[in-house]
């Protein structure tokens, strides 16, 4: 029997390369997009793929957000993985015309290719695309408001006005996610949609090779901690370790799932964690780090509090997210073998 092929975009991000190599575990074939023909010798090399190399082939496609994009890459595909997404660089556009041009249409009009593109190809049952829980939840309360209100997968947003490139990403995220659901409910394709929206996505990174790399990411937060050092000001912690949420977009494939749904994905129930608990955390762990220094602790990182539901999503997929002590650790570990 021939194994489900799944089309996987954003297959060397930080979600992505996970994803694929879960779905490789699982036991599908992947056809994984790349933006340049270099990136596929840097997937074929890694120690995580040698045992499915049978199992992986490549398309390159340059820009995904260009009309017809991906027209000659979706033959034989049944699922797709929609991961790759614009995003924030460190200094982002800082207008409104720049952040939609730069953000919000890329986001838009990669989400709408990739739907136009599995209509027209009978083979495809399911599309799950990588949204963000600021699609659902207003950016406001991810950094500068507490929440008394509990946002769960069902809850909309209007695409908001914003004046620097990570409320931008935010606008996209939204502006994405709305468009994904009115193309649906307009075209009625043959195939169904689900969106996964996780939370600040944390743990250890297969790209990562060195202890910038770690703090390179939304790791940082807990990086600063610690370090002592400042983190990246007030944010949420409605956390989710990598492996969750790559296991969420594969198990999103599985027949007995229900098509056409979201799915948070965040851990600690309605309040998550705080980001100071970095600091237990690491003591009861790694105590021989701290006494040595490599963990000085007592770095700053506040913590927003923001009420999320994820419960349909443990309850649908029948786990529990990983705690944010979990993850803590996992970062830490990494942290300590590239000290080396």
């Amino acid at each position: 029997m021939s194994k489900d092929l799944i089309l996987l975009t954003g297959a060397t991000g930080f979600v992505g390369f996970r994803t694929l190599i879960t779905a490789l575990e699982a036991g599908y074939r992947v056809r994984a997009i790349v933006r340049k023909s270099e990136h596929i010798n840097k997937i074929k090399s890694h120690k995580a793929t040698q045992p499915h190399l049978t199992d992986i082939e490549f398309a390159v496609v340059p820009d995904l957000g260009v009309k017809d994009a991906f027209a000659s890459v979706f033959d034989s595909v049944k699922y797709v993985l929609h991961i790759a997404s614009p995003l924030p660089q460190s200094h982002g556009p800082d207008s409104d015309s720049d952040i939609d041009a730069e953000l919000i249409q890329p986001a838009v009009k990669t989400t709408l290719n990739v739907l136009e593109q599995a209509e027209k190809t009978s083979s495809v049952k399911r599309v799950v695309i990588t949204s963000s829980i600021v699609a659902v939840v207003p950016f406001k309360y991810m950094t500068s408001e507490d929440s008394i209100v509990v946002y769960d997968a069902e809850s909309k947003l209007d695409v908001p006005k914003s004046s620097n490139s990570w409320e931008g990403y935010a606008a996209s995220k939204v502006a994405a996610y709305n468009a994904s659901w009115k193309w649906m409910e307009e075209q009625k394709p043959q195939f169904d949609l689900i969106n996964i929206l996780p939370g600040p996505i944390v743990g250890a990174g297969d790209w990562f090779a060195s202890q910038e790399d770690i703090a390179g990411s939304m790791n940082k937060a807990i990086i600063a901690v610690l370090t002592g050092t400042d983190g990246i000001g007030p944010f949420a912690a409605n956390t989710v370790h990598v492996q969750d949420v790559a296991n969420l977009h594969v198990w999103s494939l599985k027949p007995e799932i229900k098509g056409n749904q979201n799915f948070l994905a965040a851990s600690g129930g309605l309040h998550g964690a705080e980001w100071d608990d970095a600091n237990y955390i690491a003591r009861a762990y790694f105590p021989e780090k701290v006494g040595d220094g490599t963990f000085k602790l007592h770095g700053n990182q506040p913590t927003r509090k923001l009420k999320v539901d994820a419960y349909k999503t443990e309850k649908t997929f029948g786990f529990t997210f990983k705690p944010f002590k979990e993850q803590v650790r996992d970062v830490a570990e990494q942290y300590i073998k590239l000290s080396a």
